[in-house]
């Protein structure tokens, strides 16, 4: 299949996956879902798009990084920044997934 026949979705409790786009565009699909009740809130054909700050990518927190005049979604691993998807993506952890499985010390 070509990109433009699958689109990655995420729902507001952070699951990502793969979906067969149809006859839909993603903003077609996030709609058509909303509509009939579904938890999706954001469709792209790439997985970038998908990613926000406090998601962890390659086992790094995401943060916004702001580098003289511009603004990018990127994490820091040592002194260095890396912008998302300059070294692949290999996994994606959510805020919302990392929050649900983490166990609160004390409680």
């Amino acid at each position: 299949m070509t990109t433009k026949e699958m689109y990655y979705t995420r729902s507001s409790t952070g699951t990502i996956i793969l979906c067969k786009s149809g006859n839909l565009n993603p903003e077609e699909y996030v709609k058509c879902c909303q509509q009939q009740g579904y938890d999706v809130i954001k469709a792209s054909y790439n997985i970038i798009d998908l990613i926000e700050e406090g998601d962890y990518v390659n086992g790094f927190r995401t943060e916004i990084i702001f580098d003289k005049d511009e603004k990018y979604l990127g994490y820091k691993i040592g002194a260095c920044y890396i912008r998302l998807g300059q070294l692949g993506i290999r996994s994606i952890v959510t805020k919302e997934k990392f929050a649900s499985m983490s166990y609160k010390v004390g409680e």
